[in-house]
């Protein structure tokens, strides 16, 4: 009896630590293991191996002075990692500026339109190379009633979203944001609802469309297509926009519909670039923009 009792005992304890040990050997491939003990699901942003160089982006020795402007609405882009500089300056000016950076509402294309509705969003968090940055749930519920359907699985992967959660999580810790992706057949009288519920929470969130301008195009077709994108930002102009100049024109105009809601009515064009510049590529390039939407009458507000 003693014997059967001593395997047996033996056997439990074997068990254990070859569970252990093989717990152990998958631990390194688990890379929310860093940032994370909780089992809830996540989204990943992808662009880990990034993680020093957005750090020295922001520590180059530029001087990053608070200016003038109030704003919480601008547009950049998400092709990492070659406008890694660029995408860093939209954010130095961002950081740079006043306004509400409690939540992020970013804006972007379902690339792969994989969504089963014309605008989704998710409540998981996503795990960036700085930690987790969590969803403000209270407006994504809002949104949900008014129609955007809550899709955890299309958001996954899409870089539109994953690309933006680095740099906010990077340099604003604390903040929460909201993801939205849409269709390319998503219907103008769709993105007005959305204005509606957004203007509600006008005092505390910061609009970022997404979004990259001319695809696929020779560098002199790109500029021509580019130049015309930027004078319709700088007009307001949101109908024109199309698929010619952007990969998501509901992102772009949504973001000019809210600064117009909201009396950000100053554009100020912070750069225009393109892939040839950073890759000397003159084929299938793709174009940049940096926007942000001022309103001169809340300048030097306190936050």
């Amino acid at each position: 009896m003693r014997r059967i009792i001593f395997w047996s005992l033996f056997l439990v304890g074997l068990s254990g630590l070859l569970g252990g040990i093989v717990i152990k050997k998958l631990e390194p491939l688990n890379s929310a293991a860093r940032f994370t003990n909780s089992p809830v699901n996540f989204h990943k942003s992808g662009f880990f191996e990034l993680e020093k160089l957005v750090i020295e982006g922001f520590q180059s020795g530029d001087n990053i002075q608070k200016n003038r402007y109030w704003t919480q609405i601008g547009i950049t882009s998400h092709h990492l990692p070659t406008a890694l500089p660029f995408i860093a300056d939209f954010y130095k000016t961002l950081l740079a500026s006043q306004g509400p950076r409690e939540t992020f509402i970013i804006l972007g294309p379902d690339h792969l339109e994989r969504c089963s509705m014309l605008i989704s969003t998710t409540k998981d968090p996503y795990l960036t190379p700085f930690g987790e940055l969590l969803t403000d749930e209270k407006i994504v519920d809002e949104l949900s009633d008014s129609g955007v359907s809550i899709d955890d699985e299309c958001l996954e992967g899409e870089h539109s979203i994953g690309v933006q959660t680095i740099f906010i999580k990077y340099l604003f810790p604390n903040a929460k944001i909201v993801p939205l992706i849409f269709s390319s057949k998503i219907e103008d009288d769709f993105l007005h609802k959305i204005v509606d519920v957004l203007f509600k929470y006008k005092d505390r969130i910061t609009i970022i469309s997404s979004v990259d301008l001319s695809h696929y195009q020779p560098y002199n077709k790109a500029i021509q297509l580019d130049q015309i994108s930027q004078k319709m930002i700088e007009d307001l102009d949101w109908p024109s926009f199309t698929t010619e100049y952007v990969d998501s024109p509901a992102s772009v105009k949504l973001a000019i519909l809210l600064a117009k809601k909201t009396d950000s009515n100053n554009v100020i064009i912070i750069g225009r670039a393109n892939s040839y510049n950073f890759t000397d590529h003159p084929e299938n390039t793709t174009g940049y923009i940096n926007v942000i939407f001022v309103d001169y009458s809340k300048n030097n507000q306190q936050q």
